[in-house]
């Protein structure tokens, strides 16, 4: 906001002051352990590319999808992150996502305006989109789709230029810009989108650039063909929006809960445009068109609500700049303050890797023990394995789907084989010559557990566990001295204790033999909850 001083009366030293508490209030609220589940097989796909001097074509990560197409429209990006990691460890890939979140709004939500608005009113605008993009107690997570959100902030703001998108020189790089989009994240077809639609503005109103801009539109478009796949990315685009929604958590329907100051943006962005209809304010149809495109996949796709975010809150700002000014600069400096001084009494910085989104203990179980053979897991997991476990044993799935051709078969063969009942489970196991599982616990913990009818005693060995995961070995003989040396006979961790014991009726020595185990768990994960939940209960008389 220091490139403001000369648009306010406020001492400099004050806008100064004021950018740098609300920037460094940014950064440190999103110093946070890792838990996008997604972040890893980027970092894995970088290793590889970096590792091989190559763009991999088809699949060289999974079990099952080997050798099928694989369209990574992140590599660029990959790259990057990985080197990045590769220099600095998983504490620079932190500070740099925080650095280039806090940047990014500052630029959304303070120079994304033509319109000479006091800093007051921008530096609202800074908190508001910042906390508005994010899920609220989440924070930012590790995004590969950042990166359209950024370009996509840019390309709001020259479409909105009273002077015209064509102003100054600045619109002739944009070609390169969406050459590097391109290489870089698959949204860059969001963003042609709304090119196109505003230059289809130009047309209606037969504006006298309106040649000019559909050449520099096709000239865009035709250079995000200059990639390792060429027009395929387009169908991987259409796959994505196609495929995804049925079955990723992040294109489900946008949830209020958590997303609510979101929910409150969109809102008060129509109140405004309904206002300027009242008010006979011409909006533009560009305007219009792109507003109903973003309203329509915000609402209904949990995974494009920033845009929405970044494309109303200037927009509002600009509409009620002349209502907001009435509050006065201090009420609105105070407002602001009293937002980041309340947010931080929460703000615990902090590095490394959130251990109860990814299983770590207990791949540092299969690192120390040097275990190799094929495990199931969930689709959330594969991509920690697969950076983790560096392809060793190769990982069921990952967060590829639906980028990799295998996948788009193969994910809905879990989903179905995890719902459906134990024999087909079985079935879906054995077909793909799988003999472990290294599993999540259930959201609830209830008895009978859901679990037990697809690992029964009989068949498979629970071979660890702590309170954010499950191995399981089938009995076979490959696995026995394992079994031997790492089985828990009778504790069931998946199940209530209580409950538990009651409905067995369990003697003495059961009771004794069942503490023994969960003092063993532990002694090996002195943290673990769930552990001492079993002992607190069997203690009592």
């Amino acid at each position: 906001m220091t490139s403001f001083q000369n648009r306010t009366k406020s001492p400099n030293s004050f806008i100064f002051i004021g950018s740098v508490v609300v920037f460094a209030w940014m950064f440190l609220f999103n110093i946070r352990p890792i838990e996008d589940p997604d972040i890893w097989w980027h970092l894995a796909s970088g290793r590889w590319m970096t590792t091989h001097h190559l763009v991999p074509k088809v699949d060289v990560f999974s079990l099952t999808a080997q050798g099928t197409p694989w369209i990574d429209s992140y590599w660029l990006q990959e790259i990057g992150l990985y080197l990045l990691v590769h220099i600095t460890g998983l504490s620079g890939l932190i500070v740099v996502k925080s650095l280039f979140v806090a940047c990014f709004v500052f630029f959304a939500g303070g120079i994304c305006l033509d319109e000479k608005i006091s800093w007051s009113i921008r530096g609202a605008g800074i908190v508001w989109i910042f906390l508005a993009c994010q899920p609220r107690g989440f924070g930012w997570e590790e995004k590969a789709s950042y990166v359209t959100l950024a370009f996509m902030a840019l390309l709001f703001w020259r479409l909105r230029l009273k002077k015209g998108i064509f102003s100054g020189q600045f619109y002739r790089t944009w070609p390169i810009l969406f050459l590097i989009w391109a290489n870089m994240h698959r949204g860059f077809i969001l963003g042609l989108v709304f090119l196109g639609v505003h230059i289809i503005e130009k047309w209606v109103r037969i504006e006298k650039d309106r040649y000019e801009a559909t050449g520099w539109g096709i000239l865009c478009a035709a250079v995000t063909l200059i990639n390792p796949w060429g027009y395929r990315i387009y169908k991987m685009g259409w796959q994505d929006y196609h495929l995804s929604p049925a079955l990723i958590a992040g294109w489900d329907q946008t949830p209020f809960f958590h997303l609510e100051m979101f929910w409150f943006t969109l809102v008060i962005f129509w109140m405004f445009v309904a206002w300027s209809f009242w008010t006979h304010r011409p909006l533009g149809i560009g305007f219009l068109v792109s507003s109903l495109i973003l309203t329509r996949l915000s609402t209904r796709y949990a995974s494009f609500y920033p845009y929405f975010v970044i494309w109303a809150v200037p927009w509002i700002l600009s509409e009620g700049k002349n209502l907001l000014s009435r509050f006065g600069h201090t009420k609105i400096v105070l407002a602001i303050l009293g937002v980041v001084v309340l947010s931080s009494f929460s703000l615990k910085p902090a590095f490394g890797i959130n251990a109860r989104a990814f299983p770590l203990d207990a791949v540092e179980f299969l690192q120390d023990h040097h275990f190799r053979f094929p495990f199931f897991h969930d689709y959330e997991w594969g991509g920690f394995y697969l950076w983790e476990l560096e392809g060793s044993p190769p990982d069921l799935i990952d967060g590829r789907y639906p980028a990799v051709q295998g996948y788009q078969r193969l994910y809905p063969r879990i989903q179905e084989a995890m719902h459906g009942t134990p024999e087909n489970f079985h079935l879906f196991l054995e077909n793909l010559h799988i003999h472990c599982a290294l599993v999540k616990f259930p959201k609830a913990t209830m008895s009978p557990s859901p679990l037990a009818p697809y690992f029964p005693r009989k068949d498979w060995a629970l071979i660890y566990w702590d309170d954010v995961a499950l191995f399981f070995v089938e009995r076979k003989p490959e696995f026995q001295t394992f079994i031997k040396t790492y089985e828990f006979q009778r504790i069931e961790p998946y199940t209530d204790p209580s409950y538990w014991l009651q409905s067995r009726n369990a003697t003495p020595l059961e009771k004794d033999m069942l503490l023994q185990e969960a003092v063993r768990n532990v002694k090996e994960h002195p943290t673990c909850q769930r552990a001492q939940n079993w002992i607190a209960v069997l203690h009592h008389p």
